[in-house]
């Protein structure tokens, strides 16, 4: 993977989260096709960003019970 395709889906990421108040791993993948989330998350982190992160519990369409972190950046989105 080159530089600038992890530069414009760290870009993706930003402009996700202006608009929503937080992406888990399966946002990532269905809304901006960033496979690797937590790997571009640390990336941003190492760049100076202030990214917070929590678990959420849900269920999937078959009622089964999940959890999944959730990543936010302070100052960014709702």
């Amino acid at each position: 993977m080159t530089h600038k395709v992890k530069t414009n889906q760290r870009a993706r990421i930003i402009e996700y989260l202006k608009t929503h108040d937080g992406i888990t791993q399966y946002d990532a993948i269905k809304h901006i096709s960033v496979m690797r989330l937590a790997s571009r998350i640390s990336e941003m982190k190492k760049l100076g960003y202030d990214v917070r992160d929590s678990w959420v519990k849900g269920k999937n369409k078959y009622g089964e019970k999940y959890r999944a972190k959730k990543y936010w950046i302070e100052g960014v989105g709702r």
